[in-house]
């Protein structure tokens, strides 16, 4: 047990300063994980949307809208869940790295 105890201690000095904040090593690597889950999250996020507008669009079957505007409009919503989430993980990263909310959506303001 004592081993054990001595090991999760020094894997905490690793990632860990003397103030008990992260280190940069710990900040990396928090955000790497924030990363990961990020992709996972918008990977998962368009495999259910796609199945599910597929499902839905053979009920329709063209009845009320175009297929290529139905089309157009699936890509556009797609995108644009995919860029929010892309979005808050990067706000995630960016107040690791103890960068303020307020620049972060300061930023998005003027990016679109």
């Amino acid at each position: 047990m004592k081993t054990i105890i001595s090991f999760i201690e020094n894997i905490r000095k690793i990632f860990y300063n003397e103030a008990n904040n992260l280190n940069i090593l710990g900040k990396l690597l928090y955000a790497l994980i924030i990363a990961i889950i990020t992709i996972i999250i918008s990977k998962l996020v368009h495999k259910l949307f796609n199945k599910y507008l597929l499902k839905n669009s053979e009920k329709l079957d063209g009845k009320f809208i175009d297929p290529k505007k139905s089309l157009t409009i699936t890509s556009v919503i797609d995108n644009t869940l995919k860029y929010i989430i892309y979005f808050i993980g990067l706000v995630l990263i960016l107040e690791v790295f103890d960068i303020g909310k307020s620049i972060s959506v300061g930023l998005a303001g003027i990016g679109g």
